[in-house]
């Protein structure tokens, strides 16, 4: 009797090695797969948390060897690009799979990524949803990769980088994939979410992008890799009943009781504030939290009292 062939998997994500054993879940990897997931791709999260880095490295190239994706998505920091291209190496020995990468390095200086031998097919440059999944989309070896917007590659020795990929409407993004990575590792309680003090807590945003322009910070410098597109500002908030499911999943399903905002800035306008302090408390949830903000942007009293009442 003839078997069942077995599908390969549209793309997996693995995690550095590097941050194997972070508090922080891989939550760039996490939109991305469930941004993808609802869009009809079969996707996996590789998040090993061992002590060791070679054991890290072999947890996830056999999951490639037995998943056979045809992409392999890794995202780089400063900090891990060392791991990250050696990582690119091992996966190029045992794998026909293109490599992207994404992140805040890769979009700052995709030239890093792309030279003689590297292990790197494609740089994702800035927000990936919608570029990753054009990506996807055209499954072609001879796809022509110049007409995908917010990529660079190699050609004929030379670095190619396409024109910007617009930002895209939050209300697309969807919930992060939670399902995709071991939640009882994140469960642990912890000093490292918020500073000092021990919680069961997950990190979460609510919006994405910053109208400043601080000098210790890449959050503008990523995402000026993408252009404004009409109609939607460059600083957008995520609709406050999807983070409210996203919340109650947290909650409900996965049991954490805080949580941390980890927006490039909360609060810019009061507004928000007081419209997601309403909306919680409105929501019954019980967790408590916390959030990154600047202290000018808070400049009412009756804003402290609504955070401290929510």
């Amino acid at each position: 009797m003839a078997q069942n062939p077995v599908k390969n998997t549209d793309i997996l994500f693995a995690v550095s090695p590097a941050n194997a054993r972070s508090a922080y879940m891989p939550f760039y990897f996490l939109y991305l797969a469930g941004y993808l997931e609802k869009h009809g791709f079969s996707v996996s999260i590789i998040n090993p948390h061992h002590k060791k880095a070679e054991d890290n490295i072999d947890e996830i190239l056999r999951a490639i060897k037995a998943e056979r994706p045809r992409f392999v998505g890794l995202a780089a920091f400063v900090t891990d690009f060392d791991a990250v291209v050696a990582l690119a190496s091992e996966i190029k020995n045992i794998s026909s799979a293109k490599i992207l990468v994404g992140n805040a390095h890769p979009s700052i200086a995709p030239e890093d990524f792309l030279y003689a031998g590297s292990p790197f097919d494609i740089v994702v440059r800035g927000e990936g949803e919608l570029t990753v999944r054009e990506i996807l989309t055209k499954t072609a070896e001879d796809a022509d990769l110049s007409v995908i917007p917010g990529i660079a590659y190699l050609e004929n020795g030379e670095i190619r980088i396409n024109r910007n990929r617009e930002l895209m409407d939050l209300a697309e993004c969807g919930m992060p994939a939670y399902h995709k990575i071991d939640m009882s590792w994140y469960r642990r309680p912890t000093k490292f979410i918020i500073r000092r003090l021990a919680t069961v807590g997950a990190v979460i945003y609510t919006g994405r992008g910053c109208p400043f322009n601080c000098s210790f910070c890449a959050s503008n410098s990523v995402w000026q890799a993408n252009d404004a597109a009409p109609g939607i500002p460059r600083v957008r908030k995520r609709p406050l009943p999807q983070v409210v499911e996203d919340l109650r999943t947290l909650q409900d399903t996965y049991h954490f009781d805080f949580f941390y905002i980890l927006d490039d800035t909360f609060g810019i306008k009061e507004d928000d504030i007081s419209d997601f302090c309403r909306a919680y408390r409105d929501s019954g949830l019980k967790m408590l939290w916390a959030a990154e903000t600047r202290v000018n942007c808070i400049r009412n009293g009756e804003i402290v009292d609504l955070l401290k009442s929510s």
